[in-house]
C-alpha cells in the first residue's frame, strides 16, 4: 500500500514539474512563505550500479520516505537544518527533472533521476543538482543505518 502511494506521490510530482511547478512565482514576485511551499519537495531515485541499487525516496517538508524495489518502506525524519537548507531551494529554483547515468550502455550502470518541485524563479544548475543529490543519498543512509 504505501509503495503505491509513493508511486502515486512521485507520479503527482512528476505532473507538477512538466506544468512548471505548484504555485511557480515569476522573478520578481514575493517569496512565498514556508507554509505556501509544495508539501512534496523531491522524488530522487537510483536504479542499477554494481550493487544493484533499486530505491525510490520521496521527500516532504518534514519527512522522506524511502522505498526498495523489494516493498521495504523506510522513514526518515529530516534534521532541522536540512529542511532550512530544502526551504531556501524550493524559494529560490523552479522545478525541474535531471536522469543521469554513470555508464550508459555499461553494465554495471546506475541511473538516476531527480525531480524537484521548486517555487522560485531561478533555473538550477550543477551545483544545485548535486547539493539535492547529496542530500538524498545522506537521507538513504540514515535509512540503512540503525
Amino acid at each position: 500500500m504505501k509503495y503505491a502511494m509513493g508511486i502515486v506521490i512521485g507520479l503527482l510530482l512528476l505532473l507538477l514539474v512538466a506544468c512548471g511547478g505548484a504555485g511557480s512565482q515569476s522573478m520578481g514576485g514575493p517569496t512565498p512563505t514556508v507554509e505556501e511551499l509544495p508539501e512534496f519537495i523531491m522524488v530522487y531515485s537510483r536504479e542499477g550500479g554494481i550493487a544493484g541499487f533499486c530505491d525510490t525516496l520521496t521527500v516532504s517538508r518534514e519527512e522522506a520516505v524511502l522505498e526498495h524495489c523489494g516493498g521495504e518502506v523506510t522513514s526518515i525524519p529530516i534534521e532541522p537544518a536540512v529542511q532550512e537548507e530544502l526551504t531556501k531551494i524550493v524559494q529560490q529554483y523552479s522545478s525541474f527533472d535531471n536522469t543521469s547515468e554513470d555508464n550508459p550502455g555499461g553494465t554495471d550502470s546506475m541511473t538516476q533521476q531527480l525531480l524537484f518541485n521548486g517555487v522560485g524563479g531561478e533555473t538550477a544548475g550543477e551545483q544545485t543538482i548535486a547539493t539535492l543529490t547529496q542530500i538524498a543519498t545522506t537521507l538513504i543512509g540514515k535509512a540503512a543505518s540503525p
